[in-house]
């Protein structure tokens, strides 16, 4: 019988509590040092976690052997760095942007993190329960989650790749989601977030069809200019005339450099600074919206809310309360 209070990493070495949206809070214990994991359920055997933790001595466990059934696990690591070792000898390991992939039962035997801050999301699922989940939910066909799985299994004991930029997005925006309190919309872009892993790794690991360095390099450089010129007038049009290239190649040269369309990246940059701006910074929505090239403040309104499921406003109502 699979249970994720029994299961999970951090469970021997915490105490939790379950609140009334069922996100259980798992509180490290003193001994151990601070922090806590808040996991969340998406669906039967499906669960995201945001770790936040100081661990000053390494993590034994003393249960399990393996998982009570098989398990795909996504670590994507943020800060700090985590070293685990299974009972075959197998090593497991993280780092900072980077993505671990793991499909199987092994559980480990040790863990131990590096000194300071640790801060990572996970997905977590039983594979025999969200195939089920997902064939009855949203009508997916449990050979394609198996298939994953697999592909999964051939990269044993796990794949390790920078973290792709539609993973950093995404968990960027799950993690405002959580702040938000928008559980709801939380669920529906952390199915979102397993399916483009699903393709990705299908697709590019190995990737067949991979850029040429050259290409890589172009598109690094693109990305770097976006980063830089966000609160500046941006477009497609504007990139492909900065770096003499076509609409179409620009756009298939990005997606398959970072794995998200360059539109979809402008967006996100864009809302990402937005919400910085909205928890720390001064300006009115209406400034912020101008800063970042939005003269129509509605739809500066209508992009925020379809990131993070509340309006501007709503957010920074909600930061400031957060604040007090």
């Amino acid at each position: 019988m699979n249970n994720i209070l029994e299961e999970y990493f951090l469970s021997e070495a915490s105490s939790y509590v379950i609140d009334d949206q069922h996100v259980i809070r798992l509180q490290l214990k003193k001994e151990l040092g601070e922090g806590h994991c808040e996991l969340i359920p998406i669906l039967p055997g499906f669960y995201i976690s945001f770790n936040h933790l100081y661990v000053r001595r390494p993590l034994k466990n003393n249960r399990h052997q393996e998982f009570g059934g098989r398990v795909i696990k996504i670590d994507y690591c943020e800060q700090g760095n985590f070293w685990a070792e299974g009972d075959n000898g197998s090593c497991f390991s993280t780092s900072p942007n980077h993505a671990v992939y793991y499909g199987g039962r092994q559980y480990f035997l040790q863990a131990q993190f590096s000194e300071g801050l640790f801060r990572s999301i996970d997905i977590f699922c039983y594979l025999d329960t969200i195939t089920a989940s997902f064939k009855k939910t949203l009508g997916v066909e449990a050979d394609r989650v198996e298939g994953f799985y697999r592909l999964l299994q051939h990269h044993a004991p796990c794949l390790k790749i920078p973290t792709p930029a539609h993973a950093m997005a995404l968990t960027e925006i799950l993690k405002n989601l959580f702040f938000c309190g928008n559980m709801e919309l939380l669920r529906i872009r952390a199915m979102e977030l397993f399916f483009l892993e699903m393709e990705f790794i299908k697709k590019e690991c190995p990737n067949k069809h991979q850029p040429s360095a050259r290409s890589v390099e172009k598109m690094k450089k693109v990305k770097q200019y976006i980063d830089k010129a966000i609160e500046q007038e941006l477009s497609i049009d504007l990139l492909c005339d900065s770096f003499f290239m076509s609409r179409t190649t620009l756009k298939e040269a990005f997606r398959k450099t970072f794995h998200v369309p360059v539109y979809t990246y402008i967006k996100n940059c864009r809302m990402e600074h937005a919400s910085r701006q909205l928890k720390e910074g001064n300006e009115t929505v209406l400034e912020i919206a101008n800063r970042l090239g939005y003269s129509n403040p509605s739809k500066f309104a209508s992009a925020f809310k379809s990131v993070y499921g509340i309006t501007p406003l709503q957010f920074r109502k909600k930061a400031q309360k957060e604040g007090n």
